[in-house]
Formats: C-alpha cells, sequence, structure tokens
C-alpha cells in the first residue's frame, strides 16, 4: 500500500492535505517542510508517521529521526504506530527500544528511525554527525531550542523532509517568528496545516463531548477549538502609550540583565508619579551597549566587571538579584495596578513578555528578569 492508497475514509483532511504534499515532494526530488498545528488527539502524530513511512519507501539504508521531549515518549507514541502503519504498508520492521540506541529499523529499505529526547539542555551534542534524510519533531515549542536545530541540520539528504508538530503557540513565540511567519511570507519553503479534534474520525463521539463539556476557558480554546490562548490572563498590566510631555522628569534609567544568550537591556524615564520604559533591546555579548552618561544603572549579579566600568565612568550603578523574589513581584503587580508602570509601544521585547508569559519564574523570555527589577524603580510609588 503507497500514501495515495492509504484509506481515505480513515484519515483527517489534514492527513490527506499532508500526504498529498508528500506525494508530490516525492516526485520531485525537492526538499520539504510541514508545520502542523493543531488540538489533541487530532491526529497529527498519526499522520506524520504515514507520511515519512511512505517517504522512506524509495530509499534505501537512510536514516530519519523522531524528535520529542523524552526518547521514551518518542518511542511510545511514534514507534508504536510507525510498526502499525508500516505493517499495514506491507512493511517488515524491527523496534528496538534500548536506551542506548532506540531506533526502528525498516527491513525492507534498511532505513532505520532514531528516536532521541530534547527535554535538556545538551542533548545536541548526541546527535552530531548524524545525516538525515527525514525528521519529524513533535511539540516543537517544548523542546530546547539548540537540539531541534542540531536536529535540522542534520537534515542534508536529497528531497529531505522535516515535519513539527505543535499546539498553536504565542505570536511571540521563537517557534512562531522563526516558522510560521516565515513560511507565511515566503521566506522558507513550507506547508502550514491546522486541525481540530473533531476532525478525526478514530475519536469517539463521546470523548469528543465529554472533552467539550469538561474543559472550558482557555484549555477548551488551545485543545479543541486549537487557538493560542494563555491559561491566566497576563500577571502584569501596564500602560501602554506615551507620558505627557507636559510632566517633569526627574532623570534617565537602564536596566541591564546578563545571561548567556546576551544583555537585556531596557532604559526609561523616571518621572514623580510614574516609571516609562521607552526601549527594550536584547543585545548579543560582543556588542556595545550604549548608555545615556546621566542614567541611573541597574545590573543583575553576572555583570561585575561592567559594574567597576560603569563606576570608573561616573555612573550611579545598582545592583539587583536575579530571581523571583516575592516582595519584588508584588511591588510590580501593585505598579501596574495603580497605573505606576507605563510602556512605549517601542519597548518590543517587554510588550512580547507581558503578552506571553504570566506565571513566575517562568523565564522564556530573559527579559522578563530585567522587567521584574523595574520594582527597585517603583518602590518609592508604592505604598
Amino acid at each position: 500500500m503507497t500514501i495515495q492508497d492509504f484509506p481515505m475514509d480513515r484519515s483527517t483532511p489534514s492527513q490527506r492535505q499532508v500526504m498529498e504534499y508528500v506525494r508530490k515532494q516525492q516526485q520531485t526530488r525537492e526538499r520539504g517542510m510541514v508545520w502542523w498545528t493543531g488540538g489533541v488527539r487530532a491526529g497529527k502524530s498519526f499522520g506524520s508517521c504515514i507520511a515519512m513511512m511512505e517517504h522512506q519507501r524509495h530509499r534505501q539504508g537512510k536514516q530519519y529521526m523522531v524528535l520529542a521531549y523524552t526518547a521514551g515518549q518518542a518511542i511510545n507514541v511514534f514507534g508504536t504506530a510507525m510498526e502499525t502503519i508500516a505493517a499495514e504498508m506491507g512493511f517488515t520492521t524491527k523496534l528496538s527500544r534500548g536506551a542506548a540506541n532506540p531506533r526502528l529499523v525498516v527491513q525492507d529499505t534498511g532505513n532505520e528511525f532514531l528516536f532521541r529526547g530534547a527535554d535538556k539542555a545538551g542533548r545536541d551534542k548526541a546527535i552530531q554527525g548524524l545525516t538525515l534524510d527525514g525528521l519529524i519533531v513533535d511539540e516543537v515549542p517544548n523542546l530546547y531550542r539548540d537540539t531541534v536545530h542540531q536536529a535540522e541540520a542534520r537534515v542534508s539528504g536529497i528531497g529531505g523532509l522535516r515535519i513539527y508538530t505543535s499546539n498553536k503557540t504565542s505570536p511571540y513565540h521563537w517557534t512562531t517568528k522563526y516558522y510560521v511567519n516565515r513560511i507565511k511570507d515566503n521566506q522558507i519553503e513550507g506547508l502550514l496545516v491546522d486541525c481540530v479534534m473533531q476532525d478525526n474520525p478514530h475519536i469517539d463521539p463521546d470523548f469528543l463531548a465529554e472533552r467539550s463539556a469538561e474543559f472550558t476557558g482557555n484549555t477548551l480554546t488551545r485543545f479543541v477549538n486549537n487557538e493560542y490562548a494563555l491559561d491566566f490572563a497576563p500577571i502584569y498590566r501596564p500602560v501602554i502609550g506615551r507620558h505627557d510631555e507636559a510632566d517633569l522628569c526627574m532623570g534617565l534609567w537602564t536596566i541591564i540583565n546578563s545571561h548567556h544568550l546576551g544583555n537585556e537591556v531596557i532604559m526609561g524615564e523616571l518621572y514623580p508619579d510614574k516609571v516609562q520604559v521607552c526601549q527594550a533591546l536584547t543585545l548579543p555579548h560582543e556588542q556595545n551597549i550604549e548608555i545615556p552618561h546621566e542614567s541611573m544603572v541597574l545590573l543583575n549579579g553576572a555583570q561585575t566587571l561592567m559594574a567597576r566600568s560603569l563606576r570608573r565612568g561616573g555612573f550611579s550603578v545598582r545592583g539587583y538579584q536575579d530571581g523571583f523574589q516575592v516582595n519584588r513581584m508584588n511591588l510590580l503587580i501593585q505598579a501596574c495596578t495603580k497605573e505606576l508602570l507605563w510602556v512605549d509601544l517601542d519597548a518590543v521585547g517587554l510588550m512580547e513578555a507581558v503578552n506571553s508569559y504570566h506565571l513566575p519564574g517562568n523565564y522564556e523570555y530573559p527579559c522578563m528578569l530585567a522587567f521584574e527589577a523595574l520594582a527597585h524603580l517603583v518602590r518609592p510609588y508604592v505604598s
């Protein structure tokens, strides 16, 4: 059985769309990419296995990879599905679950599917040097970025295919910017596919009814309706806009948070009754940070050398501690509630953090740390 012969009455609309894409890609031997979003039980994982099993049909002795949060998850979800699909297509397979090198070998073609995890930093080192003809990445936003990039850099075979699955993610998340937006803008050649649970003919209608009745709010929005939503509203509610030009500016300030990716730099102005955020930048370590000379500077603990240099240059330098502290968080929440914190639309980095993340300590965007340091500035205004 080939992908064209796969029973249409048992496949979902999104699966058929991907099947057609892979069929054409196989004919032209062009490189392909599928970004597949959908709610729970919508058929993304099973459909990815069908497409990739067909992709390997006309290849001999090639390697593929399934990258998930853990290798065990990749084996249990994709390995089992691939066994079933391969048998229906007439292939003989052998699934090895060993911790050292878990893989599924298609004995008819000699192709093998490696199962790997990306739940920890450093997993990318274990997949260096591989040459792949295909890659499935499951729930991309949950994985370490370095490992995802290392895996996709391995897909160098002619007509290589990548399939990435995900729930709908924040418009500010790196995966949306890096993949989805660039595919939409034709900067990356790829196919965008959406699907919902209701499309899947294998789902018990009672299960769908239960989930639709039991899920509420943002959970229903994300996992049944396939639309992005936060679990809760953002914890920060700053005022968006520009201060009154007639206000008396009491001074300038700059906050710098240093981390392994670079420096988060936030600049603003102090007023008698508010703190204004005017700019938010992410800069690589090697790029110089231009700070207004009259600015008061707040630095995190990783910036001791910079602190000495700035003090010698005549800056007023203060430190703040990295990480979540309840007293500073409460101050910042109060400042937002009392409209003491104002943010310019130009401070894009902060607006992304505000609109994307709500839980203290969830620092997907490192500028959240620098954002919390603003509590030092609003303290005089909050009783």
